[in-house]
């Protein structure tokens, strides 16, 4: 995807990189969960067909149903080392990222109107804090790892959120992963490469290795991505901020030509608005990953 360089800055180009962290723990921590709940799953389906009581599910509701595996009952149990300071900072970590930087002038562009824009990214807010607030509720009335794959279980049972498991697996978050590296090594290459564009293969190199490095981290501790996560979701806040703090700046010295008439220009066709708020989601997008971790959560609810 091309980077508009006038919009971009260096503090843009510093936050993006602290991204991967998060995206990787989750994606790691997505992929064992559930590989132990498809075991798990398996060794019910056995004691099922060899006559013993399977109680009742947590839908249930007086039907007979084959209660959904969970770690509380099986032999594998994960530490619970996140903290309040640390899921705060997973979320916030996997919210500012890629999206918050690249999305605006896609958006823009799209709608061309700055009103309209502005009223799209409202809209797009809300519905992720209405996403987030369901989420929490979720997450404290169901207390095993895997978000949806422990809700479409107890929903709809097994086959349903082993479908969504290896789609999230093998579809949706390697492309997640893929659009935000690969927009983590436009900026890191363009920092260093600045008179002409960066070649294609030392963009996708450098992807490539930030993966690798983070998945080695995740690997090897989960303190130490806890850690790194930490330190950067801090650093990330800060960049924002001034970021934020420049934009107040030119305000108060009375550059507000691009906000007169910001509804001038014509409506622009339905598709062009789907397609931006499509853009402002991606940018609000990481409200739902601390579901995925919640049996490391020292206090869920």
């Amino acid at each position: 995807m091309k980077v508009d360089r006038s919009s971009g800055c260096q503090a843009c180009k510093s936050c993006i990189s602290m991204l991967f962290i998060q995206q990787q723990q989750i994606y790691t921590t997505t992929l064992m969960d559930i590989m132990c709940q498809l075991k798990t799953h398996l060794n019910t389906s056995k004691m099922g067909q060899q006559g013993q009581r399977v109680p009742t599910g947590i839908l249930g509701q007086g039907t007979p149903k084959r209660q959904r595996p969970t770690h509380q009952n099986d032999a594998v149990h994960l530490q619970r080392r996140v903290g309040l300071f640390s899921g705060v900072a997973l979320i916030v970590g996997t919210m500012i990222g890629s999206g918050i930087f690249v999305s605006p002038s896609g958006l823009l562009v799209r709608t061309g109107s700055v009103g309209i824009s502005f009223l799209i990214w409202l809209a797009c807010g809300l519905l992720s804090l209405l996403g987030a607030l369901a989420y929490a509720e979720l997450g404290t009335m169901n207390t095993s790892s895997g978000a949806e794959w422990a809700y479409f279980m107890d929903a709809f049972g097994a086959p349903p959120a082993f479908l969504f498991s290896w789609v999230s697996t093998l579809v949706l978050k390697p492309s997640q992963m893929a659009i935000i590296c690969l927009s983590f090594a436009q900026y890191a290459v363009e920092a260093f490469v600045s008179e002409c564009d960066p070649p294609v293969a030392v963009v996708k190199m450098v992807a490539m290795l930030a993966i690798v490095s983070i998945l080695c981290v995740n690997c090897y501790s989960v303190n130490l991505g806890m850690a790194v996560q930490n330190i950067f979701a801090t650093a990330k806040m800060v960049a924002v901020l001034i970021v934020i703090g420049g934009g107040a700046y030119k305000l108060c010295q009375g550059n507000v030509q691009h906000l007169q008439n910001a509804f001038d220009n014509p409506a622009p066709p339905f598709g062009a608005i789907a397609a931006a708020f499509y853009t402002g989601l991606w940018a609000y997008d990481g409200w739902n990953n601390l579901n995925y971790v919640t049996e490391e959560i020292k206090n869920p609810s």
